[in-house]
């Protein structure tokens, strides 16, 4: 019998509001061989074929996870509170998912999902398939604050100019705030506001994070779960910073804040706006 974690189970661990829900269930649902932990009060789900529920605690929390018997083997499927079983859909299908466990498997293979909120570039959670998921996604706003920015990320066909693209596409705003450009990268920059992106020029920014403002009325209803966030860190928005380069991909570490806790970037985008100058009056201050 083999154990799998379905997309929607790690998405589960990873979105949810407890720094350590994602530990906290890991440790009821599989060994630390990676098979499937048996518990005597798993009970059938209604509803939906095949399904089961487990709970993890009992507490105020009431956390459960769900998994599907399929042809021998254990599919988690569904991890949260109350709510994650009220609102079940049977899966549409469980391609794509990862099996765990075999020889090779040991309990450290789960430490990627027992931290979601910290985003990393050489190890799970990578920062730049964080950025691509928002691809996905409708926002209202994306604001963007790197002391540099580098010309192949922010292109059309870069990882950053196509998370641009999809904003802009949906009818939603991007801003980016960065220090003075070179007089060789002038030319770069014009295109990026040539494009519809609020380009503004600060000259000692230092700080590192984008910020997802995201449009929760043209939300999916199977994403109405995701929200707002920051990603704040240590990471440029450079090829190297954020972990796409082919070579020289630095160590960095960024924090996910959560939506209930915005307000403070919130306040610093507008300290930094107040002190920043439009692309275009950057120009005219040093022509002029």
């Amino acid at each position: 019998m083999a154990v799998y974690f379905c997309k929607e189970f790690i998405r589960d661990l990873a979105d949810h509001d407890d720094a350590h829900f994602a530990a906290r269930v890991l440790s009821k649902v599989v060994t630390d061989q990676g098979g499937f932990a048996d518990d005597a009060d798993d009970h059938p789900y209604r509803g939906v074929p095949d399904a089961w529920i487990r709970y993890v605690s009992r507490q105020n929390s009431a956390y459960r996870a769900i998994f599907i018997r399929k042809d021998g083997h254990i599919y988690w499927y569904r991890a949260g509170g109350k709510p994650v079983e009220v609102r079940l859909r049977a899966p549409r299908n469980l391609d794509g998912a990862l099996q765990i466990g075999g020889a090779d498997f040991n309990a450290d293979a789960l430490q990627e999902y027992a931290y979601p909120s910290y985003i990393k570039t050489k190890e799970k959670r990578l920062l730049k398939e964080v950025l691509a998921s928002r691809q996905l996604l409708p926002h209202k706003t994306v604001t963007i604050v790197s002391p540099a920015i580098s010309a192949d990320l922010f292109s059309p066909v870069g990882l950053v100019g196509k998370l641009i693209s999809s904003v802009l596409e949906g009818g939603g705003a991007v801003s980016v705030i960065t220090r003075p450009p070179k007089k060789n990268n002038i030319s770069e920059f014009r295109w990026l506001v040539d494009r519809g992106v609020d380009l503004m020029v600060h000259e000692r920014v230092n700080a590192r994070f984008i910020h997802f403002d995201v449009d929760k009325e043209r939300l999916d209803k199977e994403l109405k779960h995701i929200s707002s966030t920051c990603l704040i860190g240590s990471a440029e928005y450079t090829s190297e910073g954020i972990g796409v380069a082919s070579e020289g991909v630095h160590d960095e570490l960024v924090y996910e804040v959560h939506e209930s806790d915005l307000d403070g970037s919130d306040d610093f985008i507008m300290k930094l706006v107040e002190n920043s100058l439009g692309f275009d009056d950057h120009i005219r201050k040093i022509v002029g």
